[in-house]
């Protein structure tokens, strides 16, 4: 369990296939996993947040979708999202957005080439 941010960015930094890039920023780890997208990570005593949004013209972004896990979760979604080969699901429609699947590809449920008549699948893979 981390009680800041910086402990959890140390972790990152000490995991061998951990895709991307990742900076510490103040109490935030701006991490640039998969193209198109920044991610931002913060650990804090009283909430934790893991936020994914898509990158747009200039400094704006479109936010995607973000969670709160709990302190003893947030590394192994780390693991899960940002291991080599890795994927990521999320659905997203008019009103909502939801991770359908973290974690190894091989194992995901969901196809990158089905097209879903209510909203859009993002599936992103960590290289």
């Amino acid at each position: 369990m981390f009680q800041n941010t910086k402990e959890l960015y140390e972790k990152m930094c000490n995991t061998p296939d951990l895709c991307g890039t990742f900076e510490l920023k103040g109490e935030t780890i701006l991490w640039n996993l998969f193209e198109g997208y920044n991610i931002q990570i913060s650990v804090d005593p009283r909430d934790n947040y893991f936020n994914i949004e898509k990158k747009s013209i200039g400094n704006l972004a479109d936010q995607i979708t973000h969670w709160h896990p709990e302190a003893d979760e947030i590394y192994e979604e780390v693991c899960n999202i940002g291991l080599k080969g890795n994927v990521l699901v999320i659905r997203k429609n008019l009103f909502c957005t939801s991770v359908l699947y973290m974690g190894k590809e091989e194992n995901c449920p969901y196809s990158s080439k089905k097209n879903w008549s209510w909203g859009k699948i993002l599936y992103l893979k960590a290289k």
